[in-house]
């Protein structure tokens, strides 16, 4: 807006010195104090530019409108020109409105009717440009607090979610924490008192052991069966520990397509029948590298929007697939990826099935060990 003002003055100073020289008016005016006048509505412009602060800048505009008063009354009408862009500034620094037609309808009282015709016309130009500059300018600083404000909501929101992440890591954290003190003491409880036991035990039984051999024998003999019962209590303690293979297997496919769907904004679909417990760990194994694989070339590739994964366990087969809505390919060059995953594929005597003609897919069929 302050460039606009600028501009718009510059104009009419060079009108205003045209009609000067150019058109014969009807006074006589010492050019020397038009050129004066001029030079000092110039200089209170640049300051205004220059100074900070709304009350400053408003002071000196309407030292300006005032000195344009002065002009038009003592020096020469064409001074009056340049009434109106002052008059939209003050606008723009809030002055109360009815001091503005106030020096507008003076204005138009000093004024001949051709000169009125100028006046109007100039006038009509001004508030135009003023009025869609200001307009735009209001836009503009709508759409920065808007802005301003969708950045202190995001910030807010990264906030809530580093601490939700904090609070869930402390969560895993605080977990591990109670689950590995379970474990100590259930150790404690179950083997070492029976460890501290048959330690005892075996200590009298070495001392009678001379003595009496058949109460020796009786002791080690019931050692050896509390020994028995506590590996026989951390056997089953580690089996209730201990997840389940299939479980441990579809939960790191699960946490890999979702850590994919974050980093590649890629939507993708997890699918797999309930058998799962028929997988071997080296087979999940297998699987869970084939299926990274392949989703890392989709997300480098094939420039697709969603991804598909089954995994089901069929009589003889597993069969995993990965299709996506990409691009596609008609022919197929075994990359380092491809090659990989038909590479672990075969070390378990599976077949790898490769289709880039519907997007791109990828299956891998595994037979699934005697039972």
């Amino acid at each position: 807006m302050e460039n606009w003002f600028v501009i718009n003055k510059l104009m009419i100073l060079i009108y205003i010195s045209y009609r000067l020289v150019n058109i014969n008016v009807s006074y006589s005016a010492n050019m020397l104090q038009v050129v004066l006048f001029l030079l000092f509505f110039v200089v209170l412009n640049m300051s205004k530019a220059i100074v900070q602060g709304r009350r400053y800048k408003l002071m000196f505009v309407f030292i300006s409108v005032l000195e344009l008063l002065f002009c038009c009354f003592f020096i020469d009408l064409a001074f009056i020109f340049l009434i109106p862009i002052n008059i939209f500034e003050l606008i723009l620094h809030r002055l109360k409105w009815r001091y503005i037609f106030f020096v507008l309808a003076l204005s138009t009282f000093l004024l001949n009717m051709n000169s009125l015709a100028e006046f109007i016309i100039i006038s009509g130009l001004n508030f135009t440009g003023f009025y869609f500059v200001l307009n735009k300018e209001n836009r503009i600083n709508k759409l920065l607090k808007a802005n301003e404000s969708l950045k202190e909501k995001n910030n807010e929101l990264t906030v809530d979610l580093d601490n939700q992440i904090l609070f869930k890591h402390q969560i895993i954290y605080t977990s591990q924490l109670e689950e590995r003190n379970k474990i100590a003491q259930e150790i404690h409880d179950k083997l070492g008192h029976s460890i501290s036991g048959s330690l005892m035990q075996l200590e009298a039984a070495k001392l009678i052991m001379d003595i009496d051999s058949i109460k020796s024998k009786d002791i080690i003999g019931n050692t050896i069966n509390v020994l028995r019962d506590g590996m026989e209590s951390i056997r089953n303690t580690l089996k209730n520990i201990k997840p389940d293979q299939e479980q441990l297997g579809i939960n790191k496919i699960k946490l890999l397509v979702k850590e994919f769907k974050n980093n590649g904004q890629i939507n993708v679909g997890l699918f797999h029948s309930d058998n799962l417990d028929r997988i071997s760990f080296l087979e999940w194994k297998v699987i869970y590298e084939n299926i990274k694989e392949a989703l890392t070339n989709i997300f480098k590739y094939s420039k697709a929007k969603n991804v598909k994964v089954d995994i089901k366990v069929l009589n003889k087969l597993i069969k995993i697939e990965i299709k996506d809505d990409g691009q596609g390919c008609n022919k197929i060059i075994k990359g380092l990826g491809l090659s990989g995953i038909e590479e672990r594929t075969m070390n378990l005597n599976g077949k790898l099935i490769i289709d880039g003609s519907n997007g791109f897919s990828v299956i891998v069929l595994l037979p699934i060990e005697s039972e």
